[in-house]
């Protein structure tokens, strides 16, 4: 019998592809795609501190400092100011980007190196080691890109994410969408499918559904020609 979808709990998910010793699912009422079965914790911590990429990261800092300060302009349309918090900040570029803007600016990672890079770099942003369980404060803009695909709880996820935000405050999500045209039939020969690091694919009615449960509403999502969706979801103030 197959897992339950992570996002709806729907049980009647179909086998759409093999990918080493899993298969990938693809839940009938959210449309999630996901692994089953799921890595444990122990092997996905195996997996990671054998596959660090803090290097490639470190190299190609400085230019994303400068995406970074990009697309946190075009995002102070709707949280001009206050504090910034970049979910997986890796080396910490779009949080000195931030900080740069005018924002208290911090930044939290699993990586040890990347965050020891990030404090030696950025010395006036903070920086910490972990989850976003850890976040002790509350935030006026939120970043989490190219992480949710990551997450083997995406409700627990959410439902941090909420908790670390003021009402009124905003998220800027991206993950590869499972749901673009550009996504072959043959569902394994996606660039995107590699197992154990990616754990489930999102298409935008997905993450919309998802978010909404938790006191997120999508405001805007940017379509582009990638096979990548761009989310900005402001938290309500009645969560």
């Amino acid at each position: 019998m197959f897992a339950p979808c992570l996002v709806c709990s729907a049980t009647a998910s179909t086998s759409i592809a093999k990918l080493d010793n899993h298969s990938i699912l693809k839940c009938p009422e959210c449309s999630l795609r996901f692994l089953d079965p799921m890595p444990s914790e122990d092997c996905l911590r195996e997996f990671y501190a054998s596959h660090e990429n803090f290097s490639h990261y470190a190299k190609v800092a400085e230019r994303k400092l400068k995406s970074g300060a990009e697309k946190i302009k075009r995002l102070m349309k709707y949280a001009p100011s206050g504090s910034f918090i970049d979910i997986g900040c890796s080396t910490g570029a779009n949080v000195e980007a931030a900080r740069r803007l005018g924002f208290k600016a911090s930044g939290i990672d699993l990586c040890c190196e990347s965050i020891e890079f990030a404090r030696e770099n950025f010395p006036d942003c903070d920086f910490k080691v972990g989850t976003v369980e850890v976040v002790d404060a509350k935030y006026d803009l939120v970043f989490c890109t190219e992480v949710l695909e990551h997450v083997t709880k995406p409700h627990e996820f959410i439902e941090s994410i909420a908790g670390i935000m003021k009402p009124g405050a905003v998220l800027y999500m991206t993950t590869p969408d499972a749901g673009h045209f550009r996504v072959p039939r043959d569902f394994a020969k996606w660039k995107h499918v590699h197992a154990p690091d990616h754990l489930a694919y999102y298409q935008l009615s997905t993450i919309k559904r998802l978010l909404s449960e938790h006191g997120m509403k999508p405001i805007k999502s940017q379509w582009t020609t990638r096979t990548n969706i761009q989310l900005i979801a402001r938290k309500t103030t009645s969560f």
